[in-house]
């Protein structure tokens, strides 16, 4: 498939392996991406120098922020828990044909665990993803857990996060 812009796909096992304690902690490493971070628990997500309304949130393809947005960075992004996100696209450049005129930057979509298919009888699956990190004493835990039937499936979850000031190297 040829697209006409850069697009980067984040999938679990990359959220996993970067230190994270917010959401847009996880974008950092993505070209053309940046976070402007401004303390523990805020972040503002910036795609191509642009940000704010330029730059659409959409959460399963349903958007997450829009035009009447304030222009300058803001911090919605990070109140999503980085365990939420199965899977992160982020698509650099204008997409206004795509997702209108408010893609101006960029387009971030999270796309959340699905749940697990199920054959012919009930399933009970969970994950649990705990962290620990020394150079601001932050440490914390996100649960996943689903149960589905033939008919039915229920998904739900949680996390805490503890974060402190970062304390610079000797």
């Amino acid at each position: 498939v040829s697209v006409p812009h850069g697009l980067s796909l984040v999938d679990s096992g990359q959220r996993l392996t970067r230190a994270a304690m917010i959401l847009p902690q996880v974008l950092r490493e993505e070209p053309g991406v940046h976070v402007q971070q401004t303390s523990a628990h805020q972040g503002a997500v910036l795609v191509r120098g642009l940000t704010g309304q330029q730059v659409l949130h959409l959460i399963d393809g349903v958007r997450f922020n829009n035009a009447t947005f304030r222009p300058g960075p803001n911090q919605y992004l990070a109140t999503v828990d980085p365990g939420f996100a199965e899977r992160m696209e982020i698509s650099r450049g204008p997409n206004a044909m795509q997702y209108g005129s408010d893609s101006l930057g960029g387009t971030i979509n999270l796309l959340p665990p699905r749940p697990f298919s199920v054959a012919a009888r009930a399933q009970f699956h969970g994950e649990l993803t705990p962290f620990l990190r020394s150079a601001d004493l932050g440490a914390g835990s996100s649960v996943r857990m689903s149960y589905g039937t033939e008919k039915m499936h229920l998904l739900g979850g949680g996390a805490f996060h503890r974060g402190q000031d970062l304390r610079a190297g000797q």
